[in-house]
């Protein structure tokens, strides 16, 4: 039998947490976290971690082989004193932590958010061309965090993925439902520059979701930003080179639920 990858999953009480804990490949022996809402699993040992406190990021990340870093407060009106503690001391820490336990890898949780006022103005991006122009603290944090990726992948050689993620969190593993669909498309105050159906083409289903982890554990790349979305047609991203350098090969695409000539939800 093969021997099991050992990965401590930070944010395993989050929805992708939660997600990728149902959904991934059996060969991954996951440690999730939690800080304030407990887990139950049955399957996968669950830690209690405060990420602003150092020698409790450490004493999770001993013994394991790669760390899926989503812990984060990432609501995008998220205060500074929030963000400061929980995104930036707390990204810190993983890193560190992960190096001086000797891990080889960290998969990181960035953003759609920070290049959101060009991807407003411009329509399309990849990750080589897409400017950072954060569009709330919680962006800046993950502008940080992708930075700070490049830091320890240069100056001590640990491999880190970030993954750029779209729109997430849907209710079944198969595809949104009506009411997201109809949620997605909508103006909502709050989004910053997003207007209409910007949301659509940046969405990402659970399966590929937890197919774009489990690529980014298991790729050659010591380090890069990756756009991670479905295979939506009109496409917000290009995901050209997600494809290429992660083999990422996407199952959904918003058009198959959505019907973008009519804008409603395909029947």
């Amino acid at each position: 039998m093969t021997e099991q990858t050992k990965v401590l999953y930070t944010g395993g009480d989050g929805d992708i947490g939660k997600v990728f804990a149902r959904l991934a490949n059996p060969k991954y022996k996951l440690r999730l976290t939690y800080f304030k809402d407990p887990i139950e699993s049955d399957i996968h040992e669950v830690v209690q971690v405060d990420l602003t406190d150092f020698e409790s990021v450490r004493a999770a990340m001993r013994g394991m082989d790669s760390v899926v870093h989503f812990g984060a407060d990432s609501s995008p009106r998220a205060s500074w004193d929030s963000v400061l503690n929980n995104n930036l001391i707390g990204t810190y820490n993983v890193y560190e932590a992960a190096r001086l336990e000797e891990v080889r890898r960290v998969v990181f949780a960035s953003t759609n958010w920070t290049c959101a006022y060009h991807i407003a103005e411009h329509g399309k991006v990849s990750a080589g061309e897409a400017p950072i122009r954060p569009a709330s603290l919680y962006a800046v944090s993950k502008c940080f965090g992708e930075a700070l990726g490049s830091h320890y992948y240069d100056t001590y050689g640990l491999s880190v993925i970030c993954l750029r993620i779209g729109r997430s969190h849907d209710a079944s593993d198969e595809g949104p439902n009506t009411e997201e669909l109809l949620q997605m498309s909508k103006i909502i105050p709050g989004r910053g520059p997003y207007e209409g159906d910007l949301w659509l083409k940046l969405w990402v289903s659970n399966r590929d979701m937890t197919q774009l982890i489990e690529k980014s554990l298991d790729t050659d790349c010591g380090y890069g930003v990756f756009l991670a979305s479905s295979d939506n047609q009109p496409a917000i991203y290009d995901l050209s080179e997600t494809k290429r350098v992660l083999g990422y090969k996407p199952v959904h695409g918003i058009q198959q639920f959505w019907d973008f000539e009519k804008g409603c939800p395909r029947v």
